[in-house]
């Protein structure tokens, strides 16, 4: 097993260990990698020479990556100085990768919470500074090089097939608006000399507060990598597996919901335009407020949306008419428009049923189905899911984000070596194919052969087995007739 799923011939992937694999894992053939024999080659390179880990309870697994925050240091001045060293050799590991980058990555978490915590009160009109700064662009600078790594070594394509990729590139282009509206912000307090200035008066576009948005959204994306991590355990894993799935399916719905929103929106962002900011008197001098709901394109929009999750106020649809004057000062005239306030209910309510009673539950029926199928199918779809995740840390470097700025022997020959090979011509490749085609020419055919034979005579097996089985079954009817036969007759 091993000898077919480190076979690289036809497939010019020497970034990988087993590239047979990998086109498996592209090809989807889930079956095949969730195979124990496969599963048993891949546990094997995951683990390396540290078997006792598996044996470990699960409060000890958590422990371990705080543990390795300290040491992470100790391995960075190994790596440079000694990297042949054994130690370095266990921890160059895909486990090990794995335990370092929490380490690193729980430190990151920490800092950006304590950023995003500290009092805004007396804010000023410039970047914030308490000191994690500096800090935090050092990591996503580390966090930026490692995307980079990865996409030079799986490929461009093959990155973006992963949506936690997708989230990675994201989560740093986030980091990195906001760096920029720091700076924006530095230089604009120092040129308008406005440091002082409160914060009630600042432009609703200012610098600073777009930062403070960027920053938001970044630092929640950075925390709910968290459940990237879960893909490994064997009840969170399958949960995760349905989460990334059920996301698949909103999408589709997403389509759905958008022009059914927008429709409704088009056709009723006017409607209440004239109403808006009207107040009516009845007799027992109670106010009624028009609601801003469909006098423009924006507020329908916003309207119809929390109308999705139940949340609109019920007097979306009214119609409210100032008091008009009457025949004497004292007394006022309350008009209704009862037509477009008709025309409102009719369109709020079949929007109602069109999209909470109808879309929103074949919705939720999808999703049940969807996590139905993982759960049918645990053990094949956690399995994929899990080496996916191997996968990805045999190709992660053994010094985590920021310690990867930092150059190490191996970095830098493996840099060297990815940089050769990518100027490698068609003919050369070719002719790597053909190199290594000859080194397993004695094994891999006689393999080949060994279970294309296997395969012809479980078929010729299986074929006897049903032939056999029909054989019985005709002698188990030939005999219940005779028996029916010996009862009828006596």
């Amino acid at each position: 097993m091993e000898l077919i799923l480190m076979r690289g011939a036809g497939i010019y992937t020497h970034t990988f260990t087993f590239p047979r694999l990998v086109l498996a894992m592209d090809c989807k053939q889930k079956k095949f990698v969730a195979h124990p024999n496969t599963q048993q080659i891949v546990e094997a390179a995951w683990c390396g020479d540290w078997h006792e880990y598996k044996i470990k309870g699960f409060t000890v697994k958590l422990l371990y990556p705080i543990a390795r925050i300290i040491t992470l240091p100790v391995i960075l001045i190994m790596c440079i100085i000694t990297p042949r060293h054994p130690l370095v050799k266990h921890w160059s590991i895909p486990l090990n990768k794995m335990i370092s980058h929490i380490a690193a990555y729980v430190v990151f978490l920490i800092i950006i919470f304590i950023e995003s915590n500290m009092d805004k009160t007396n804010q000023k009109r410039k970047p914030p500074n308490s000191g994690l700064e500096p800090v935090i662009i050092i990591f996503v600078i580390g966090h930026s090089w490692n995307i980079i790594r990865m996409m030079i070594l799986s490929g461009p394509g093959r990155y973006f097939q992963n949506l936690w990729n997708w989230h990675a590139v994201m989560n740093n282009m986030m980091f990195l608006l906001t760096f920029t509206f720091w700076m924006a912000s530095y230089f604009d307090a120092v040129h308008n000399d406005q440091i002082d200035l409160e914060r009630k008066y600042w432009h609703h576009l200012d610098p600073v507060l777009i930062a403070e948005g960027c920053f938001a959204i970044a630092t929640i994306m950075a925390f709910f990598r968290l459940t990237f991590f879960c893909r490994l355990n064997y009840y969170m894993g399958p949960l995760q597996i349905s989460l990334g799935k059920m996301c698949a399916d909103l999408a589709k719905y997403l389509i759905i919901f958008a022009i059914v929103i927008i429709s409704f929106s088009a056709g009723c962002c006017r409607l209440y335009q004239y109403y808006d900011g009207m107040v009516k008197v009845d007799e027992n001098q109670i106010k009624t407020q028009q609601v801003s709901s469909f006098v423009d394109f924006a507020s329908t929009l916003k309207t119809f949306f929390w109308a999705i999750l139940c949340m609109a106020p019920l007097e979306s649809a009214d119609v409210v008419i100032e008091n008009l004057p009457g025949e004497s000062p004292d007394t006022t005239i309350i008009n209704t428009h009862e037509f477009t306030e008709a025309v409102g209910y009719i369109a709020f309510a079949v929007f109602e049923v069109l999209i909470v009673i109808m879309i929103l539950n074949m919705l939720i029926a999808t999703m049940s189905a969807t996590f139905q199928r993982v759960i049918d199918n645990l053990d094949v779809e956690w399995t994929f899911g899990k080496t996916d995740f191997y996968l990805e840390y045999m190709l992660q470097s053994v010094t985590p984000s920021p310690l990867n700025l930092i150059p190490t022997p191996f970095g830098i020959s493996n840099f060297l070596l990815l940089m050769n090979g990518s100027k490698i011509s068609e003919s050369e490749k070719k002719l790597c194919d053909e190199v290594d085609s000859k080194t397993e020419d004695l094994e891999y055919p006689a393999l080949m052969t060994h279970l294309v034979q296997r395969y012809f005579r479980e078929k010729d097996s299986a074929v006897a087995t049903a032939s056999e089985m029909d054989i019985f079954r005709q002698e188990i009817h030939e005999l219940k007739v005779l028996l029916n036969n010996i009862i009828e007759g006596s």
